[in-house]
């Protein structure tokens, strides 16, 4: 018997400074309904490539993204 392995590859999104949470929600969203999973998204200036990062958000930030999106109590 043969197995293949194949190495996952990253998955990430590039955004700018201005970008708000409700973006990066969205961005998660559309990758899971898509298939897919996103290591993170990180943060540029103006959402270029070969910008240095300024921050970084992950999967293990959603719970808090969410939470400041969606307060409790808010309808």
């Amino acid at each position: 018997m043969h197995l293949s392995f194949r190495e996952s590859t990253s998955t990430y999104k590039i955004m700018s400074k201005q970008a708000n949470i409700d973006d990066a929600l969205a961005h998660f969203d559309d990758f899971y309904h898509k298939g897919y999973s996103v290591d993170a998204i990180i943060i540029t200036q103006t959402g270029g490539k070969k910008e240095p990062p300024m921050g970084i958000v992950t999967v293990y930030d959603m719970p808090k993204l969410r939470q400041l999106a969606f307060p409790s109590g808010s309808s």
